[in-house]
């Protein structure tokens, strides 16, 4: 990922828990949300898979699991967590570009990682390369910060939690300062069809701050 200004090695010791405790757990709820929609046997890979906390969801659902990251400390504590509680994975240590979109995978998963690409041109260049890698009939989710929404208490508090979240990572140098970007949208333009978009609001009252979404490419035409 060119545009990442640092590596994410940096912060690997603490990124989970500091996500944790920034999202009151939404962030982890958003990315376990989407394991309903693998079955076991299938071959799934994590972009920028991080500390590898929904890649051994996936594991333990049975996937086959990749994990490719830029970060090799990264990858280090991925590997550890999912060797822990006795299952296998596939660690990539290299840009997701680099990986052969040779449409073998059921399932990709891209979650909280399009904040480290600036451009929009990047970012969908990227998308691009990640719906090269599925099956017909594969699936992409992502999930990550929601746009902002609605009016009055609800979006200053909602504009105010991605601020505080953004802002501290732009400070070190492993995001961009910008407005989050309507996913589906850019999904159908990829050829893709959402199956469903998840919310994770902070608490009961709102606002909703992160969502998760499963989209789907169609299957191959079958033969006449």
């Amino acid at each position: 990922m060119t545009s990442t200004l640092r590596s994410y090695n940096l912060v690997a010791w603490l990124y989970e828990t500091t996500a944790g405790w920034y999202s009151l757990g939404r962030i982890g709820k958003s990315k376990a949300w989407q394991v309903q929609y693998l079955k076991p046997g299938d071959k799934v890979l994590y972009a920028g898979a991080g500390a590898g906390e929904d890649a051994m969801l996936a594991a333990q659902a049975g996937a086959a699991v990749t994990c490719v990251d830029t970060a090799s400390k990264m990858l280090q504590r991925a590997q550890r967590r999912i060797e822990a509680e006795g299952f296998t994975a596939e660690y990539i240590h290299a840009d997701v570009n680099d990986v052969a979109a040779d449409g073998s995978y059921d399932a990709v998963a891209a979650n909280y990682f399009f904040t480290s690409f600036d451009t929009e041109g990047e970012m969908v260049g990227v998308m691009d390369h990640l719906v090269g890698l599925l099956k017909p009939g594969g699936k992409l989710m992502i999930a990550d910060w929601a746009p902002q929404r609605g009016t009055g208490w609800r979006r200053v508090v909602q504009k105010t939690h991605k601020a505080v979240g953004n802002g501290l990572y732009w400070l070190i140098g492993l995001a961009y300062l910008r407005p989050i970007r309507e996913y589906p949208e850019y999904l159908q333009a990829a050829g893709l069809e959402m199956q469903h978009l998840e919310e994770f609001p902070l608490t009961r009252w709102g606002p909703n701050s992160f969502w998760s979404m499963v989209a789907q490419l169609p299957d191959a035409p079958s033969d006449p």
